[in-house]
């Protein structure tokens, strides 16, 4: 074979193997979803509304004027990495992360009358005001003295503006509660520990 024709030779092999890997790479494209893991898994976590603290001596009176006492709690910082087993080695390869249940359950409650309503919010992480973060869920109100776990409708708008912190499996985590008292209201007392369970649903890319 002339040095001509033995080059022309190898420049052709070498275009159809550039060909072939473009079609392994359209391929590829193509089928991502296709290769999609999804993992389901849960995460939880504890939340106190202490009533008796936020009203003080005034539990169980008429209130003397209309006012809000703040039940929120200090934002946290959450791992999914380390607190869902099943997402240990997902870190990077996440392509959305949804919550797809709400379950509260209260574990001790002695409140007098009812819980506020109250949000949970999902930040980035270090986000210490909602402000920073999305709501993402309004847990509704719970009567007072009931151990009946309840569930809470998840917020779509938020869950979508929250992906870039879910995803990341780092993120901040605040719940948010007011307990608004009218003028001549019974004043309520007491606290409830809560229990907020999520169910969550990734969706891994295994090419990552």
């Amino acid at each position: 074979m002339s040095q001509p024709v033995r080059l022309a030779a190898i420049g052709l092999a070498a275009l159809l193997a550039l060909a072939a890997c473009d079609q392994i790479n359209d391929a590829i494209d193509d089928n991502k979803g296709a290769l999609d893991v999804p993992v389901s898994t849960t995460w939880g976590f504890p939340f106190t509304m202490d009533l008796g603290q936020a009203t003080g001596a005034l539990a169980g009176q008429k209130a003397p004027e209309a006012k809000e006492h703040d039940l929120s709690t200090p934002a946290v910082d959450v791992d999914l990495v380390a607190e869902a087993p099943a997402l240990a080695n997902a870190k990077g390869r996440v392509k959305r992360l949804e919550i797809t249940a709400l379950t509260i359950t209260p574990t001790a409650n002695t409140v007098t009358g009812k819980l506020p309503a109250f949000d949970i919010y999902i930040g980035p992480k270090g986000a210490t005001k909602p402000e920073d973060a999305v709501k993402i869920a309004t847990v509704p109100s719970i009567e007072g003295g009931s151990t009946a776990a309840i569930s809470a409708p998840i917020d779509s708008a938020g869950m979508e503006a929250a992906q870039p912190h879910l995803t990341s499996l780092a993120f901040a985590q605040l719940v948010v509660a007011k307990l608004a008292v009218a003028k001549g209201d019974d004043v309520p007392g007491g606290k409830a520990d809560l229990t907020v369970d999520l169910a969550l649903k990734a969706t891994l890319n295994p090419l990552q």
